[in-house]
């Protein structure tokens, strides 16, 4: 079992507070880059077929192996590419916070342990406005500010195409929305009424990777998790 921190937008914190989020997906990338293919001709859909060449190892890495005794596809020097989440993994969530306006000049790791803070995805607010600090991002909040911890349940590698309908709701697109946009469908005879939902997590990928994110259909991983909404250092009440 490991701890590591995670990043959410905004969008996707209230996500997992309102119960709707349970899964997410991240690009695969290992040293900053995307997987390629070095494979053989026809397993493009295979992730055997897909990795990274790594010439300090003598070889390849790839996305994932195909037999626990042989080496992903059976070429010499190829390794199986180790996933940074496993079941098991605690997850503590970091997103845009303030805290008091007088900690303005430090560094986000020199704001005291316990002073207030104010979550940029959320409406009450601890302190006066006027009170309220710069905004900082996500990446700089420190273990003991955060306010959701996630405990990983499953772990798959797969396209981000390949998502089924069941995995879209669970990534926390509002159903509401897509009753709404169906209903519409139906009603103006475009037929597109069992597309509806995959387009809602269309629209929700590019918004938070990009215009073309979808259509690039990346290797993922798929996470999914439980929510705690406690601080992982503090016992779940």
């Amino acid at each position: 079992m490991t701890d590591r921190p995670i990043i959410f937008s905004g969008p996707m914190v209230r996500a997992l507070l309102d119960g709707r989020k349970t899964q997410t997906r991240r690009v695969l990338k290992l040293g900053g880059r995307l997987p390629g293919y070095i494979g053989p001709a026809g397993c493009q859909d295979d992730p055997t077929c897909w990795g990274w060449e790594m010439p300090d190892l003598g070889g390849y890495v790839t996305i994932e192996g195909d037999d626990k005794d042989h080496l992903p596809g059976w070429r010499n020097g190829w390794r199986d590419w180790q996933g940074a989440y496993a079941p098991g993994d605690r997850l503590y969530v970091r997103e845009a916070w303030r805290t008091d306006a007088h900690f303005n000049d430090r560094k986000p790791s020199a704001v005291p342990p316990g002073e207030w803070i104010w979550f940029e995805a959320q409406d009450d607010v601890p302190f006066e406005p006027s009170a309220a600090g710069r905004l900082r991002p996500g990446m700089f909040m420190p273990r003991w500010a955060s306010r959701i911890t996630l405990t990983v349940t499953d772990v798959r590698v797969q396209r981000l195409q390949d998502i089924r309908y069941q995995d879209m709701i669970a990534e926390g697109i509002k159903t509401t929305d897509i009753h709404a946009r169906r209903q519409r469908a139906c009603l103006d005879g475009t037929g597109e009424c069992g597309s509806v939902c995959r387009d809602s997590f269309q629209d929700l990928w590019n918004s938070l990777h990009g215009p073309d994110a979808w259509d690039a259909n990346p290797w993922v991983v798929a996470v999914a998790f439980t929510v705690g909404q406690h601080n992982i250092d503090r016992p779940a009440p």
